[in-house]
């Protein structure tokens, strides 16, 4: 996908950018105790890691869900996955997915 990102449903997926996403993906983290609590310097250098897939979903203008992973040959691996709650049961944690899965 372009720098637009993917659109479905209100909702579109586009790769995650270190500075101007930190602050808010480092707040989503804080709502779904399921999730990997990084810290907001973390997520800044998560876009500089080799091999590494970082995807955000937004919604009404805001990261809605976050999806950091690789994705080696057949084989795929969520290192850290989060969707904010007014948001969940709505596919958009399958869609990140998926998306990782694309790439």
């Amino acid at each position: 996908m372009g720098a637009e990102g993917q659109q479905n449903a209100g909702s579109w997926i586009r790769e995650f950018q270190s500075e101007e996403d930190a602050a808010e993906a480092a707040m989503l983290l804080e709502q779904a105790p399921e999730a990997a609590l990084w810290r907001e310097t973390d997520l800044r250098k998560v876009r500089d890691l080799a091999g590494v897939t970082s995807l955000v979903s937004i919604t009404g203008g805001r990261i809605s869900g976050m999806l950091i992973g690789r994705k080696v040959g057949e084989e795929a691996e969520i290192l850290n996955l989060a969707v904010r709650p007014t948001e969940r049961r709505k596919g958009e944690g399958r869609r990140l997915v998926e998306r990782l899965l694309e790439g």
